[in-house]
């Protein structure tokens, strides 16, 4: 058999059904990130917005981003060519052979399908521990045939890569939620919506998937899936100029992604100094949640317009490697940020990325945790910023984003269309020790995996203060945010990565 692939459930938190959509997990090293959730009680408003879900969804995977399919009942195993097809399955699974179905059969499908199996099968004999061969039998053969019929021709360019999503409705059975465990072994990202009760099923299972509470129990008219066909163009040929040439005028509606919102976890706090006067720190800042969310569109309108613009001399600026010189004129779209205590006292600096022109800058979690009040100094500018919340966070990943009252000049987040390589040389800017926008140079020393997150390690010289920095490549886009570095070592320095950026930083670049 191949390679296996090892799948890790739920490596970030999901708190909300629009954060499940929007996160894509990563595939590294024969790892894959999958996730698995259950929404308890009934969404507020879902019976409407689930339409507009399934129209979003359906784009993105017009666009070949993703797969999507919305299940509400599981179909029933009726002929008997089917039975026997897919039990034969099992008695191949049995004697350890290659499983196939009849929309894939490639072997790398046939291996991770195989080792799938065996872990719906074996979970299922401690639910039962009595269970025959027999009924063993028929339940590896529905799930398959589950398999088949609801994920269809989604099979047919399976790959580990592709991000698969799966939207069911109110399971109730052991069986039916054994079958959403299994679709997340071979790549799917599953969300339960759970209106009518949880899952009756023991806790050793239950926990495979993460719960989101919202709101009592009780019953939804949601309606049946129906995939979303784009609109065709409406042309319209009324005026026949003096050249005889008709006017035609066209017009296709297009889906805004939604900015994902991410509750604030409690902070530690920290102790380091900074010279910033605590009076400019306490500047207010104004907060207008209806302006927030219509500059985060504008935002992702912007980025999408700079998408479909592709011409040949973009991409010929896009890949050619900037001097040293060059990329330290980015040490202007890089910050220092001083964190305040809520006495109003300097406790903590460290460094930030813009990545939004509406005032939004990435930094670390752990810069701005335990803070209250943050002022953020920008190279060749006199005035001191004033931020007075975090927008969002993440622990696991150690990142956050800030925003000031400032237009700012982002540096764009690497694509990933080519993979990273040791050797590669990376620039590195932050504030060590409070030396503001330092620049240093180093290469990729290699890749590692620290609490779950995949991280770049790197030589370019950092050291405390240079935490939410720029770690850039040769082009002068962000492939990873200096965090760490291990103070017994030479140049042992870590940056989350630019794939794990673009999953937490959606909407705001």
């Amino acid at each position: 058999m191949a390679e296996t692939i090892v799948y890790r459930h739920n490596v970030m938190n999901i708190n909300s059904i629009d954060t499940f959509l929007s996160i894509k997990g990563g595939f590294n090293r024969g790892q894959r990130d999958v996730y698995f959730v259950r929404v308890l009680g009934r969404v507020q408003n879902i019976e409407n917005s689930i339409v507009d879900i399934d129209k979003r969804m359906d784009i993105e995977a017009k666009s070949k981003r993703l797969s999507y399919k919305r299940i509400k009942t599981m179909p029933l195993i009726q002929s008997q060519e089917d039975v026997s097809f897919y039990a034969e399955q099992y008695d191949r699974w049995k004697n350890k052979r290659s499983l196939y179905l009849k929309n894939n059969n490639t072997a790398l499908f046939s291996d991770v399908l195989y080792d799938a199996l065996t872990i719906i099968l074996n979970s299922y004999r401690r639910i039962k521990p009595s269970l025959t061969e027999s009924i063993e039998r028929n339940l590896a053969a529905k799930m398959l045939f589950w398999m088949d019929n609801i994920l269809g021709d989604t099979l047919n360019d399976w790959e580990e890569r592709k991000c698969y999503k799966v939207i069911v409705e109110n399971i109730s059975k052991d069986q039916d939620y054994l079958f959403c465990y299994l679709m997340t072994l071979i790549g799917c990202d599953v969300l339960m919506l759970q209106y009518n009760s949880d899952v009756n099923i023991i806790d050793e299972l239950k926990n495979k998937s993460i719960s989101i509470n919202a709101g009592s129990f009780g019953n939804l008219n949601i309606p049946e899936y129906k995939p979303y066909k784009e609109e065709q163009v409406v042309e319209k040929v009324s005026i026949q100029n003096t050249t005889g040439k008709s006017t035609v005028s066209s017009s296709q509606e297009q889906l805004k992604p939604k900015p994902v919102s991410i509750a604030r976890p409690d902070r530690d706090n920290k102790t380091r100094q900074s010279n910033i006067k605590v009076e400019a720190a306490k500047a207010p800042v104004k907060s207008n949640v209806k302006a927030d969310s219509e500059s985060r569109q504008e935002a992702d309108d912007n980025l999408s317009k700079r998408t479909v613009v592709n011409t040949s001399t973009d991409k010929t600026k896009k890949n050619t490697e900037k001097s040293f010189e060059e990329l330290a004129m980015l040490a202007s779209s890089v910050v220092m940020i001083t964190v305040f205590n809520r006495s109003g006292e300097p406790e903590a600096t460290g460094s930030g990325i813009m990545i939004g022109k509406d005032g939004y800058i990435l930094t670390n979690n752990h810069v701005v945790e335990g803070g209250a009040i943050f002022a953020v100094q920008i190279e060749d500018d006199d005035n001191v910023y004033p931020a007075d919340s975090v927008i969002k966070t993440n622990k696991m990943l150690d990142l956050a984003i800030i925003r000031i009252p400032k237009k700012l000049k982002p540096i764009p987040i690497y694509n990933g269309k080519k993979k990273l390589v040791r050797g590669q040389k990376v620039v590195a800017i932050g504030s060590p020790l409070g030396l503001f926008n330092s620049v240093s140079d180093g290469i990729i020393s290699g890749f590692r995996t620290i609490n779950d997150v995949d991280m770049i390690q790197f030589t370019a010289p950092i050291s405390h203060g240079s935490s939410g920095g720029a770690v850039l490549n040769m082009q002068g886009q962000i492939i990873g945010i200096s965090t760490a570095g291990i103070d017994k070592g030479q140049n042992i320095n870590l940056a989350v990565d630019y794939e794990n950026i673009l999953i937490f930083a959606r909407g705001f670049y």
